[in-house]
Protein backbone atom coordinates (compact mmCIF):
# COMPACT_ATOMS: atom_id res chain seq x y z
CA UNK A 1 0.00 0.00 0.00
CA UNK A 2 1.08 3.71 -0.89
CA UNK A 3 1.29 5.33 1.99
CA UNK A 4 1.13 9.36 3.06
CA UNK A 5 0.74 11.17 6.80
CA UNK A 6 0.19 14.89 6.24
CA UNK A 7 -1.74 17.58 8.36
CA UNK A 8 -5.25 19.08 6.72
CA UNK A 9 -7.74 21.14 7.95
CA UNK A 10 -8.82 18.58 10.97
CA UNK A 11 -5.29 17.65 11.66
CA UNK A 12 -2.58 14.88 11.56
CA UNK A 13 -4.18 12.61 8.37
CA UNK A 14 -2.80 9.04 6.98
CA UNK A 15 -4.17 7.76 3.90
CA UNK A 16 -3.24 4.28 2.36
CA UNK A 17 -4.14 3.29 -1.32
CA UNK A 18 -3.86 0.15 -3.13
CA UNK A 19 -5.18 -1.74 -5.89
CA UNK A 20 -8.01 -3.81 -5.70
CA UNK A 21 -8.93 -5.88 -8.33
CA UNK A 22 -9.25 -4.38 -12.07
CA UNK A 23 -11.93 -1.62 -11.01
CA UNK A 24 -11.53 -1.10 -7.54
CA UNK A 25 -8.65 0.44 -5.24
CA UNK A 26 -9.14 0.20 -1.32
CA UNK A 27 -8.52 3.26 0.80
CA UNK A 28 -7.45 3.12 4.55
CA UNK A 29 -7.84 6.88 6.45
CA UNK A 30 -7.35 7.45 9.55
CA UNK A 31 -8.02 11.18 11.02
CA UNK A 32 -9.38 12.97 13.81
CA UNK A 33 -13.55 13.11 13.49
CA UNK A 34 -15.59 16.10 14.64
CA UNK A 35 -16.34 14.69 18.52
CA UNK A 36 -12.91 14.50 18.80
CA UNK A 37 -12.55 10.56 18.41
CA UNK A 38 -9.22 9.25 16.15
CA UNK A 39 -11.02 6.94 13.35
CA UNK A 40 -9.49 4.46 11.01
CA UNK A 41 -11.54 3.63 7.96
CA UNK A 42 -11.44 1.13 4.80
CA UNK A 43 -13.18 2.09 1.51
CA UNK A 44 -13.46 0.59 -1.50
CA UNK A 45 -13.62 2.68 -4.55
CA UNK A 46 -14.64 2.16 -8.51
CA UNK A 47 -12.74 3.20 -10.68
CA UNK A 48 -14.10 4.46 -14.20
CA UNK A 49 -11.76 2.64 -16.89
CA UNK A 50 -9.29 4.99 -18.65
CA UNK A 51 -10.14 7.88 -16.48
CA UNK A 52 -8.35 8.82 -12.62
CA UNK A 53 -11.97 9.41 -11.67
CA UNK A 54 -13.34 7.36 -8.95
CA UNK A 55 -16.32 6.97 -6.88
CA UNK A 56 -17.89 5.33 -3.76
CA UNK A 57 -21.24 4.00 -3.17
CA UNK A 58 -22.66 3.64 0.11
CA UNK A 59 -24.55 0.24 0.27
CA UNK A 60 -22.62 -0.71 -2.79
CA UNK A 61 -19.15 -0.10 -2.32
CA UNK A 62 -17.47 -2.04 0.77
CA UNK A 63 -16.74 0.36 3.91
CA UNK A 64 -15.99 -0.49 7.40
CA UNK A 65 -14.94 1.30 10.33
CA UNK A 66 -11.96 -0.30 11.86
CA UNK A 67 -10.36 1.45 14.78
CA UNK A 68 -11.69 4.14 17.50
CA UNK A 69 -9.65 6.13 19.93
CA UNK A 70 -10.01 8.58 22.15
CA UNK A 71 -6.76 10.19 23.04
CA UNK A 72 -6.05 13.42 25.11
CA UNK A 73 -3.81 14.55 21.72
CA UNK A 74 -3.82 13.70 18.72
CA UNK A 75 0.06 13.68 17.26
CA UNK A 76 1.59 12.78 13.77
CA UNK A 77 2.80 9.67 16.07
CA UNK A 78 -0.50 8.54 17.48
CA UNK A 79 -1.98 8.86 14.20
CA UNK A 80 0.73 6.81 12.12
CA UNK A 81 0.43 4.04 15.14
CA UNK A 82 -3.12 3.24 14.62
CA UNK A 83 -2.87 3.81 10.75
CA UNK A 84 -0.16 1.54 10.32
CA UNK A 85 -1.53 -1.07 13.04
CA UNK A 86 -4.57 -1.47 10.52
CA UNK A 87 -2.46 -1.49 7.19
CA UNK A 88 -0.24 -4.13 8.50
CA UNK A 89 -3.69 -6.43 7.82
CA UNK A 90 -3.32 -5.68 4.15
CA UNK A 91 -4.40 -9.28 3.30
CA UNK A 92 -7.55 -9.62 5.97
CA UNK A 93 -8.47 -6.15 4.31
CA UNK A 94 -8.68 -7.74 1.14
CA UNK A 95 -10.42 -10.93 1.97
CA UNK A 96 -13.29 -9.09 4.09
CA UNK A 97 -14.11 -6.83 0.58
CA UNK A 98 -13.86 -10.04 -1.50
CA UNK A 99 -16.59 -11.35 0.68
CA UNK A 100 -19.05 -8.56 0.82
CA UNK A 101 -18.55 -8.18 -2.96
CA UNK A 102 -19.42 -11.94 -2.81
CA UNK A 103 -22.42 -11.77 -0.87
CA UNK A 104 -23.57 -8.73 -2.91
CA UNK A 105 -23.17 -10.59 -6.31
CA UNK A 106 -25.29 -14.03 -4.96
CA UNK A 107 -27.66 -11.60 -3.72
CA UNK A 108 -28.21 -10.19 -6.79
CA UNK A 109 -28.78 -13.67 -8.74
CA UNK A 110 -32.09 -13.87 -9.18
CA UNK A 111 -34.05 -17.00 -7.35
CA UNK A 112 -35.17 -19.68 -9.98
CA UNK A 113 -39.04 -19.81 -9.83
CA UNK A 114 -40.80 -23.06 -8.25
Amino acid sequence: MQSSIFRDNTGWRAESLTNFRSDKELEVVTCRQDDGKLMTVVRAWSKAPGSKLRGHKLGHDFAKVLAVSHPTRITESIVARQHESVVAKEEELRLQAELFYKAQKSAEKPTAAA
